[in-house]
């Protein structure tokens, strides 16, 4: 559902897109406008060009629709719908909006997924602007599950919605760690696949992917630029 904001940029954005089709007529090659019976405009402010009417509703078009796709996009974030957990694992049957408190003693859970070519090397990506946090920084695929998720569609859901990659049991990803973290329940999933990555087709989440070895991502962490992972954490991934 797009909320009234989202609706009226996307008019607006239609509405300025429509100016790209005015017809050419007289004048074009000059840039000036004439009226249908030839003649000029007496008055000079009334001369304007029909390029800086298109040149300008063609900005406005991409402005508009830019500003539409970020608040859309945000907008589906903060209002994703949680399952919620006991500290054991256990659907509770309750669920929670996404940016609200979670009750007391509740979790939710979040998937990381990540992929290792017959190199030994990870396949990790660049988060956009568009993220809620960390933009810029280097990462694994991943993300919270929605409501009805089990751990593993979560994995295909977002490794789909992330990299575009179709992630199905016959690869044989195998989920090598769980553990909690504030009200996150964490799931870590390794998978061992050759991807090519040009093949891959990047959602709005990720600016860019590459394979990296262990000791690349453990400098990216020391100099800032991966997601902070504490020491048990890598040492399940990079032991697997």
């Amino acid at each position: 559902e797009i909320s009234p904001r989202g609706e009226w940029t996307l008019r607006i954005a239609f509405g300025s897109f429509f100016l790209l089709l005015l017809p050419l007529g007289e004048g074009w090659d000059e840039g000036t406008f004439t009226y249908l019976d030839g003649h000029s405009p007496k008055h000079p402010s009334l001369a304007f060009s029909f390029r800086t009417i298109r040149t300008k509703g063609l900005a406005m078009a991409g402005l508009q629709g830019f500003f539409f796709i970020i608040h859309h996009h945000h907008t589906h974030q903060l209002m994703e719908i949680w399952d919620l957990y006991t500290d054991a694992g256990e659907l509770t049957g309750e669920t929670a909006i996404r940016s609200r408190t979670l009750p007391p003693d509740r979790y939710h859970l979040v998937v990381h997924l990540w992929i290792r070519n017959s190199q030994g090397e990870y396949l990790i990506q660049k988060r956009s602007p568009l993220t809620q946090s960390k933009q810029g920084m280097w990462a694994f695929t991943g993300g919270s599950a929605t409501t009805g998720d089990s751990s593993f569609t979560a994995i295909q859901r977002e490794a789909e919605e992330e990299i575009g990659l179709v992630l199905t049991a016959d690869h044989h990803p195998v989920m090598v760690r769980r553990s909690i973290h504030q009200v996150s329940i964490v799931d870590q999933w390794m998978v061992d696949l050759d991807v090519a990555l040009d093949s891959l087709a990047l959602g709005p989440e990720v600016d860019a992917v590459r394979y990296a070895s262990e000791a690349e991502i453990r400098e990216l962490m020391r100099e800032g630029m991966f997601w902070p992972l504490e020491e048990e954490y890598l040492a399940v991934v990079f032991g697997a």
